[in-house]
């Protein structure tokens, strides 16, 4: 799942997830776990806002036959 990821802090640096954000700084990262977005949005100073949605895997794309 793609999210873009923006420090909305003045003068904070915030690490989360081993990004770095700098003060007003936005980020697309990819996320690997649906996990990650609650711990990303948990923190007060960082909008988070999913740009695409990840697709469900399917038998051929996991390498079935």
């Amino acid at each position: 799942m793609l999210v873009k990821v923006k420090n909305i802090g003045k003068d904070r640096v915030v690490d989360r997830l081993g990004h770095r954000f700098k003060p007003n700084e936005e980020k697309e990262i990819k996320l690997t776990h649906k996990g990650h977005l609650t711990l990303l949005a948990a923190c007060r100073y960082l909008e988070v806002t999913e740009t695409k949605p990840s697709k469900p895997k399917t038998a051929k794309s996991i390498g079935g036959k």
